[in-house]
C-alpha cells in the first residue's frame, strides 16, 4: 500500500515541498497586507497632516508698515498706517502663516475695509524683505531678498470694497526704493518672471509729479494710490481694467507708454492678487489649488457684508468655508465682525471648528481676538494725543413696550418659521414688518405730523418717499397672499399677527410712544440752569420732533432760541463734544432718543459726554443693549470706557425687567423717576 494514503480512506498527505510552498505564500499574503496597511497608514496621515505654509514674521511686517508715509489730498503732512489697520495686517499675516480659521471684532468703528488691510499686507510682504547681495558675472549688487506674495480672496464682494482705497496714497518715494532694489534681485534670478514684471512696474512710480496728460498738475497722481499696486478681480473671469498695476495713473499720465508683459496682472501667475468674490456667485466656485493658489479667506460679515448675504448668511458662510478649505488644504480663513451679536454668531456657529468623535460631533469656537477701533481711516497722524474719557457720571433709561414686544415676537415666529420652510423671502418680509413698526413706533412725533411736515417742506413726493420706509402696507399684501408659504403653514397665527399690525400702524399715524417720552422730558429741563442736548437718529427727525413740540410746549421755542435746549442729530452732537471744553462743558445732559443699539454703544466710547445722559428706546432694543453691553465690558480692550458700558448694562436690565414684567393691552411707556438735579 502507498503511504500517501491510509486505510481510511484520508486525504492525500501534503509533502515537504507543498507545505514550505504554502509557508511562503501565508508569508507573501502577510506582507502584501502590511504594505496596504502601512499605505493605508500614510495617507491618513497626509490627509490629517496639512502642507506646509511659509512662516510670515508679523513684526517685521509691522516694522515696515511703520516706515511707510502715506498720503491724502488735502493733508499738509505725510500720514501712517493706523493702528486699527496695523492689526488687521498683523491677523491677516498669521491667519496666512499658519492657516486655521478665526475671528476678530472691530469696535466701535464701523465700515473698515478687508480690501485694505489686504493690500497693505501686500505692500508690508515687500517692505519686510531683508537685504541681500547678488554676484552675478562676478559683480556684487545690492538687494532685497524674494517675498513670500499673498493671493487673497475677499467675500462677499461689491463694486464698493475697493473704494477706500482710492483717497489713499502710498510714497512714492518708499514704492520706488523698494522695488528698485527687487528688480535688482529678480532680473538676475530664473523663474521670477511674475516678480520681475511686479517689481518693474512699482519702481516706476518715481517718475510721478502731478503732471497729466493734458498738461495739468493734480495731487492724485503725485504718487500711487492704494487701489492700483497690488493687482484684483473675480475669482473667475477676466481682470477688469480698473484691476491692473497702476490702472489710474497709466491711463491719465505718461507712465502708460512703458512696455512690460503683464504677468503681475495675471490672476494665475501674481504674486499679489486681491479675488474678489461676490455672494450669488459663491454657488459656482470651481476653484483648486493647483489652478489658482490662494493664500488666505478674508471674510466681510460686518453689516454690510451680512446685508450682502441675507438672512441666511450663517449658512452661506458655512458653505463657502468648507468649500474653499475642502479645494486649499490649510488655507487660512480669518471672519471681520463689527459687533458683539455677529462675533459671538460666528466664532461659536458660522466657524465653529466641528470635531467628529463618536457618538457625535463637537463644536468649539475658533480662536477670536477683539480690537478697540476708535475710527476706520486707512491713513492717520503720528501726532494725535491720547484719549481721557470724561463724563457720563449717571445713566437714566426709559423706554416703552406692551403690545409693539407682542407684535414683535409674534413677527419673529413667523420669520423662524418661514425660515425652516426655506421661505427666505417671507421671513425677510416679516423682519421688515419688524423693523417699520419700531422705526414709526419710534418718531418723537405721530407718523401723520412727520408726513405733514415734510409735505409743507419739500414737497409731496418727497413726503411720499420718506414716509414709504415707515408703512408696511406693501409687506403686508406680501404676507397674505394666498399662495405664500406662511399662510399655509401658519394661517392663524399670520391673521392674528396682519390684524395687530394693522393696528400699530394705525396708532402710530395718531400718537407715538417716543413722543410723550420726549414731551415729558422736553418739559421736565424747561427749567433747568444747563444746556441739555437732545440727540435724534438724522436731521431730519430733529426738525420735525421741534415742530411738533413747540406747538404743543410753547414755552420751549425761547429756550432752543437762547441755546439752553439743543436739537441735532448725530454728527451735530459729535461736533459739539469736539469744542473746547470752556463750551462743551456747558451741556449737562444729552438725550439719546431712539438709538439704534449701533449708535447707543458707540457713544459710550466717546472720549468726552455730558455728565448725564438719559437714553429713550424701546423695550427690544433695550433687551439687545443689556445684552450686548455686558459683553462687551468682559474685554480688557475696552477697559477705559468698562465702567459706562456697565452702567449703561445695569441701568437698560433694571428698566426691561420692569417693562417686561407689566401686562397691557396697549403701547405703555415706563418713565424714570424725577430724581436728578441740574447743577
Amino acid at each position: 500500500m502507498s503511504r500517501d494514503w491510509d486505510d481510511r480512506r484520508r486525504d492525500k498527505r501534503v509533502g515537504l515541498q507543498e507545505r514550505r510552498d504554502r509557508q511562503q505564500a501565508s508569508a507573501d499574503l502577510k506582507s502584501q497586507l502590511a504594505r496596504q496597511m502601512a499605505e493605508t497608514a500614510a495617507k491618513r496621515t497626509a490627509a490629517v497632516m496639512l502642507p506646509p505654509r511659509p512662516s510670515r514674521d508679523v513684526d517685521l511686517y509691522l516694522d515696515a508698515l511703520g516706515r511707510l508715509p502715506l498720503h491724502q489730498v488735502g493733508a499738509q503732512q505725510p500720514l501712517e498706517v493706523a493702528v486699527a489697520y496695523r492689526k488687521l495686517v498683523s491677523l491677516i499675516a498669521r491667519a496666512a502663516s499658519e492657516g486655521g480659521r478665526r475671528t476678530v471684532m472691530f469696535w466701535p468703528a464701523a465700515e473698515f475695509s478687508l480690501a485694505a488691510g489686504a493690500v497693505l499686507t501686500c505692500l508690508a510682504d515687500s517692505l519686510a524683505s531683508t537685504p541681500i547681495e547678488v554676484v552675478h558675472d562676478g559683480r556684487r549688487f545690492r538687494a532685497l531678498s524674494t517675498p513670500i506674495g499673498m493671493r487673497a480672496l475677499l467675500y462677499p464682494a461689491a463694486n464698493t470694497i475697493h473704494r477706500p482705497l482710492k483717497d489713499v496714497y502710498a510714497d512714492k518715494t518708499t514704492i520706488e526704493r523698494c522695488h528698485t532694489q527687487h528688480h535688482v534681485r529678480a532680473i538676475r534670478q530664473t523663474g521670477e518672471g511674475a516678480w520681475v514684471d511686479y517689481h518693474q512696474t512699482l519702481s516706476r512710480v518715481k517718475t510721478l509729479t502731478g503732471r497729466a496728460r493734458d498738461g495739468k498738475v493734480y495731487d492724485e497722481f503725485r504718487h500711487p494710490s492704494l487701489d492700483e499696486v497690488v493687482a484684483s478681480g473675480p475669482l473667475q473671469g477676466p481682470v477688469p481694467n480698473h484691476g491692473h498695476l497702476l490702472w489710474n495713473v497709466r491711463t491719465k499720465t505718461d507712465l502708460g507708454d512703458h512696455t512690460r508683459t503683464g504677468l503681475a496682472d495675471d490672476p494665475k501667475a501674481a504674486p499679489y492678487f486681491c479675488f474678489s468674490l461676490r455672494a450669488d456667485d459663491a454657488a459656482g466656485v470651481r476653484a483648486t489649488a493647483s489652478t489658482l493658489p490662494l493664500d488666505v479667506l478674508l471674510l466681510d460679515l460686518t453689516r454690510l457684508g451680512r446685508m450682502r448675504l441675507g438672512l441666511n448668511w450663517r449658512q452661506r458662510v458655512k458653505d463657502l468655508t468648507t468649500r474653499i478649505e475642502t479645494a486649499y488644504r490649510g488655507i487660512g480663513v480669518l471672519a471681520l465682525t463689527d459687533d458683539p451679536w455677529s462675533f459671538d454668531a460666528v466664532r461659536f456657529d458660522a466657524l465653529a471648528i466641528e470635531t467628529k468623535s463618536r457618538p457625535r460631533v463637537r463644536r468649539d469656537p475658533c480662536p477670536s481676538e477683539v480690537v478697540f477701533a476708535a475710527h476706520s481711516a486707512i491713513a492717520a497722524s503720528g501726532t494725535t494725543p491720547p484719549a481721557q474719557w470724561r463724563g457720563c457720571e449717571r445713566v437714566f433709561v426709559e423706554g416703552y413696550g406692551g403690545d409693539l414686544v407682542n407684535e414683535v415676537e409674534r413677527l419673529r415666529a413667523l420669520a423662524a418659521k418661514a425660515t425652516e420652510a426655506n421661505d427666505l423671502r417671507g421671513a425677510e418680509t416679516a423682519r421688515q414688518v419688524i423693523g417699520r413698526l419700531r422705526r414709526a413706533a419710534s418718531l418723537p412725533a405721530s407718523l401723520g405730523a412727520f408726513s405733514e411736515y415734510v409735505r409743507e417742506e419739500m414737497g409731496s413726493a418727497v413726503a411720499a418717499e420718506q414716509v414709504a420706509a415707515y408703512r408696511i402696507t406693501t409687506q403686508v399684501a406680501e404676507l397674505s397672499e394666498p399662495g405664500s408659504p406662511l399662510s399655509q403653514l401658519a394661517f392663524e397665527d399670520l391673521n392674528a399677527s396682519i390684524s395687530g399690525a394693522r393696528a400699530l400702524q394705525e396708532k402710530v399715524e395718531r400718537t407715538t410712544p417716543m413722543s410723550s417720552l420726549v414731551e415729558t422730558a422736553a418739559r421736565r429741563f424747561l427749567g433747568s440752569s444747563s444746556k441739555c442736548l437732545f440727540v435724534f437718529r438724522s436731521d431730519l427727525i430733529a426738525e420735525v420732533a421741534y415742530d411738533d413740540l413747540v406747538s404743543r410746549i410753547p414755552e420751549l421755542e425761547p429756550r432752543i432760541e437762547s441755546g439752553m435746549i439743543h436739537f441735532t442729530d448725530v454728527p451735530g452732537a459729535l461736533d459739539i463734544a469736539s469744542l473746547p471744553d470752556g463750551e462743551r462743558n456747558q451741556f449737562y445732559r444729552m438725550i439719546l432718543v431712539g438709538p439704534t443699539r449701533a449708535q447707543l454703544l458707540g457713544w459710550m466710547t466717546k472720549p468726552w459726554l455730558p455728565k448725564e445722559m438719559l437714553v429713550l428706546l424701546d423695550l427690544d432694543t433695550m433687551r439687545a443693549v443689556s445684552r450686548d453691553a455686558q459683553r462687551l465690558a468682559q474685554y480688557e480692550e475696552f477697559e477705559p470706557f468698562q465702567p459706562r458700558l456697565r452702567r449703561l448694562a445695569q441701568k437698560t436690565l433694571e428698566t426691561s425687567s420692569q417693562l417686561g414684567g407689566l401686562q397691557s393691552g396697549s403701547i405703555i411707556s415706563r418713565r424714570r423717576p424725577r430724581t436728578s438735579r441740574s447743577p
